[in-house]
């Protein structure tokens, strides 16, 4: 049985870390919804993506940007909103992780893991901010992990990154939750 959700269709939703793993079958499943799916990739290809979007029903526009950049993440958002209006839903999916035991973690390592993890997530929902209090819908998706909650060995950045996402989320649940 497939579900269809009719408050989705039309819908602009990006996600972060689309061409993908969970990200991709998220896209997917959206633009089967008839949502118009952002597909936000840092390389590769996302046009056999697209055209299966396409054939589901939904339509989507490709998104290459690095997350973990202010400036072109805000500079494909202002582009995009321009063009085709407020951007109703950020899903924040794209993650990395590198299972080493602190002791063996190298700082940059810590970062991109930190960087991408949270501080990714951090950046798109502050640059849609303005645009979701202006749409009649919007909605945030924060894609965290049991990690998050519990820790585990030789992950210890990434479960620092987790555990933030998920006290980011509840936060900006309470700042912007009341005013829809």
């Amino acid at each position: 049985m497939k579900v269809k959700y009719e408050d989705l269709a039309g819908k602009k939703i990006l996600i972060t870390g689309s061409n993908r793993g969970i990200g991709r079958d998220i896209a997917r499943f959206l633009g089967a919804q008839g949502s118009h799916v952002l597909l936000n990739h840092r390389s590769g290809d996302v046009n056999d993506l697209i055209g299966e979007i396409e054939s589901l029903g939904g339509q989507a526009t490709p998104a290459q940007f690095d997350i973990t950049d202010y400036e072109s993440a805000e500079k494909f958002v202002k582009e995009f909103t321009e063009q085709n209006g407020v951007i109703d839903c950020l899903v924040n999916n794209a993650g990395v992780n590198k299972d080493t035991l602190l002791l063996r973690l190298k700082e940059d390592e810590i970062d991109t893991i930190l960087n991408t993890n949270l501080k990714a997530a951090m950046i798109l929902t502050r640059i849609l901010c303005r645009g979701f209090l202006r749409s009649e819908s919007a909605s945030i998706v924060n894609i965290s992990s049991i990690v998050g909650l519990m820790g585990n060995p030789a992950q210890s950045a990434y479960s620092a990154a987790k555990a933030g996402l998920i006290g980011f989320t509840k936060s900006v649940a309470k700042e912007l939750g009341g005013k829809g």
